[in-house]
């Protein structure tokens, strides 16, 4: 039987070929294939050409296989890496958020201590404010406590003048007392030498004219007696005089000494109210609290402070404790001028 040739297309794909080729019978498959061209142009292809083209194409794809193989393995280490740095991302971002968890943790202690803060400033700010009204209200008390003394010592160091004066007066009284009493030790021992003169015509002489001289020294004497008895009145009553015009200038002393003293305590109730302020406003530590102790207005007592705690002392404070001290100094000779006018 007549078997006719294997025709393909020129268009035809080498595999394809290959495959019909070696599906044609034992008896002609070793036979060429008949390539069609256009314009019915006839062709033979060899089989073992074929099987070579077919062998080259395996080979390149097998070369392909290989090389996308190779790829697939780099590809595999690569995501294998990715992998891995994505685990180390994920530990990352894990420690991250516990970081930021952390951070939001200190956040809120934060936020807490903040509102301590602030309700330790609002305590703060009331005691600023208690301490500005004590402030106030102690040198509005000081200040009039000032003016008042001021005029009271005014007062009274015009009283100390006039008493000055009236002691001037008396002096000049006391003088002519004295004087008065002089001249009648004059007239006295005149009428001694005259009663001794008399005493000694006495003797020699007789009659109504020794009666006549010793009635004029006895009325002089007499004189003499009621003048000396009204100088020594006179003298008692300039000493009263003296002890109360001394009384007086005592106690004038004695209340410019007590004025002097309330001015000296009202200066260091203000005194100790500023030193509360300059402690309150100096502290470096918002949260370390202040020592204060706050007096009601109607206490009259000096607040207490830590003298531990206390600044050091400005020049002001030093020059305001200089003239205290010379206060002081001045009401203890006052006191002593007093002490030796009781005395005396």
């Amino acid at each position: 039987m007549k078997i006719p040739p294997t025709q393909l297309p020129y268009l035809a794909k080498i595999d394809e070929a290959a495959q019909v080729a070696l599906q044609r019978s034992p008896e002609v498959y070793l036979e060429p294939i008949v390539v069609v061209y256009e314009h019915q142009t006839l062709g033979l292809l060899d089989l073992h050409l074929l099987l070579q083209a077919q062998s080259h194409i395996l080979n390149l794809v097998n070369a392909v296989v290989q090389q996308q193989k190779l790829e697939a393995q780099q590809y595999s280490a690569k995501l294998r890496e990715e992998q891995t740095k994505v685990h180390e991302y994920t530990r990352l971002l894990e420690a991250h958020q516990s970081e930021i968890q952390g951070h939001n943790q200190l956040l809120e202690l934060q936020k807490s201590e903040l509102v301590k803060q602030s309700q330790e400033i609002s305590l703060l700010n009331q005691k600023f404010i208690q301490i500005a009204q004590l402030l106030s209200l102690e040198g509005t008390k000081a200040f009039q406590a000032t003016f008042d003394g001021v005029d009271s010592i005014c007062a009274n160091t015009s009283q100390i003048v006039d008493i000055g004066q009236a002691l001037d007066k008396e002096l000049e009284t006391v003088q002519g007392t004295s004087k008065l009493i002089e001249r009648v030790s004059k007239q006295v021992q005149y009428l001694a030498v005259q009663a001794a003169v008399v005493a000694n015509q006495t003797t020699n002489q007789s009659g109504s004219g020794q009666i006549g001289g010793f009635s004029f020294i006895t009325t002089e004497i007499g004189k003499l007696v009621t003048q000396t008895f009204e100088a020594g009145n006179q003298v008692n009553q300039i000493a009263n005089r003296f002890r109360i015009r001394i009384k007086q200038l005592t106690d004038s002393a004695q209340e410019g000494a007590a004025i002097a003293r309330s001015l000296i305590e009202k200066i260091e109730r203000a005194e100790v109210a500023l030193s509360q302020l300059e402690e309150l406003v100096g502290h470096e530590e918002l949260g370390g609290g202040v020592p204060i102790s706050l007096k009601a207005p109607g206490d009259t007592s000096t607040p207490e402070l830590n003298p531990d705690r206390l600044e050091p002392q400005s020049p002001s404070r030093q020059a305001d404790l200089s003239r205290r001290q010379e206060v002081l100094s001045l009401i203890q000779k006052i006191e002593q001028k007093h002490q030796r006018t009781t005395r005396i």
